[in-house]
């Protein structure tokens, strides 16, 4: 049976992640840290936080390698103001994101990408999820071995 349930994979590399931990679980909180990344110009793409844990959570997020001092500044600035926070740097990475409009019809899509992570030996360092989107954070070294896995996985050539 075929399955068309990824149609497309993109590749975006040079992505810092940026990790707050122990932040405070609060709206203000998060609407003032991305304004501040927001008003320096730069972009945020991916976007993920953990459930509520008292009232703390985590949050990660990338943005360009070239905003790296800039979100670095600004992380520091928050720390200023909440102590407590733990921030966690890690740029050099590469994003892979798989897309298929079809996912929805498709269930166990994001259980073949963990499935293919898992049989090569790769960390994923960051994931989203949308109904037709699975974005990845790997390691660079991580990327070639992830990328044509993936590729192979759901029957696309490499240059899709």
């Amino acid at each position: 049976m075929a399955q068309h349930d990824i149609s497309k994979i993109t590749v975006t590399e040079d992505v810092a992640l940026l990790t707050l931990g122990h932040a405070p679980a609060k709206a203000n909180f998060l609407s003032r840290v991305f304004k501040r990344v927001s008003d320096q110009g730069i972009n945020v793409d991916m976007i993920s936080q953990t459930a509520v844990t008292g009232e703390y959570i985590t949050v990660s997020f990338t943005v360009s390698d070239e905003h790296v001092t800039d979100v670095v500044a600004l992380a520091n600035l928050v720390k200023d103001k909440h102590p407590g926070v733990k921030t966690l740097v890690n740029n050099g990475n590469v994003k892979i994101a798989l897309f298929g409009e079809d996912m929805p019809e498709h269930p166990g899509v994001a259980a073949r990408v963990f499935d293919v992570f898992d049989k090569i030996g790769v960390g994923i360092l960051l994931i989203t999820t949308s109904e037709t989107d699975i974005s990845v954070l790997v390691e660079e070294s991580d990327y070639p071995a992830a990328y044509e896995a993936l590729c192979k996985e759901f029957s696309l050539s490499p240059e899709a």
